[in-house]
C-alpha cells in the first residue's frame, strides 16, 4: 500500500550547546562538534535523511580538525540509525576526531536527553523528528528546507547546532497485505477510511506522535 506517510524528516547532526503526514530526512544534532573535535580546516560528510513525501534532498555534513580531538557519538535503537551512525563515526575519524561510539541508545525522547545531559555529543537525527518530537512544534510545513530551518531554529535556542541535511531520505508508511489492500480498496492511507476499525501494529512511540498514528488518527479519522 502507498500511504501518503507520516513526516519524520530529514536527518541532520546537530551539537548541543525529526513529523506530518509526510516522508523523512536525517541530520547530525550535536554539542559542539568542532569544540570536541578541534578547530577546522577539513569537513567530512555522512548522514541519513528524510524529507516529506515525494520531496527533494539535501546533504549532511560535520567539521572535525585532522589535528585530532575527541567526540562521544551516540545513535537511536534501530538498524538504519546504526548504519547511519557509523558512516558518521568514520567519517570523522578519517578526519583525525577520535570517537567514542554508543550505539541503540534508545528513541528520539531517550536520545535527546542524552545529548541535553550531555552524556553524548553528538547523534544522527530526522529533522521531522527534531521538530515534532523534541521540540513539539506543530507547524505545517511545505518543503525540507522550511522543516529544517524549524529545528536549525529550535536547537539554536537551547545552543547547540545541526549539520546539513544528507542528499538521501526515507519514507514512513503503512504497509498491509496484499489480500488486505484489494478487500478494501486500499491504495493511499486515507483510504483507511473505508476500513472503519483496524488493528495497527508499529513501536511504541508511534501511538501518540504526529507524525504516527496520532496525525494519521486526527487528519484521515
Amino acid at each position: 500500500m502507498s500511504p501518503t506517510p507520516p513526516h519524520r524528516g530529514r536527518r541532520s547532526a546537530s551539537r548541543s550547546g525529526r513529523r506530518k503526514l509526510a516522508a523523512a530526512a536525517v541530520t547530525v544534532v550535536s554539542a559542539l562538534l568542532i569544540a570536541a573535535c578541534g578547530s577546522s580546516n577539513s569537513n567530512s560528510s555522512a548522514s541519513s535523511s528524510a524529507a516529506p513525501a515525494a520531496s527533494g534532498s539535501s546533504s549532511t555534513s560535520t567539521s572535525a580538525s585532522s589535528s585530532g580531538g575527541s567526540l562521544t557519538l551516540g545513535t537511536k535503537n534501530f538498524t538504519e540509525e546504526f548504519i547511519v551512525g557509523q558512516l558518521y563515526k568514520q567519517a570523522l575519524a578519517k578526519a583525525g576526531c577520535t570517537i567514542n561510539y554508543k550505539e541503540n541508545i534508545g528513541a528520539t525522547e531517550v536520545v535527546d536527553k542524552a545529548l541535553t545531559s550531555g552524556q553524548i555529543d553528538a547523534y544522527p537525527e530526522y529533522t521531522g523528528e527534531s521538530v515534532a518530537t523534541v521540540f513539539g512544534l506543530n507547524q505545517a510545513v511545505t518543503s525540507p528546507q522550511q522543516e529544517y530551518n524549524l529545528a536549525e531554529q529550535a536547537y539554536a535556542k537551547r545552543g547547540q547546532v545541526m549539520s546539513n541535511m544528507t542528499p538521501f531520505f526515507d519514507t514512513d508508511t503503512i504497509a498491509v497485505t496484499k489480500a488486505y489492500a484489494q478487500k478494501y480498496g486500499l491504495v493511499n492511507t486515507e483510504d483507511l477510511k473505508k476500513v472503519g476499525h483496524f488493528t495497527l501494529g508499529a513501536r511504541p512511540e508511534f501511538l501518540n506522535r504526529e507524525e504516527g498514528a496520532a496525525g494519521t488518527k486526527k487528519v484521515y479519522g
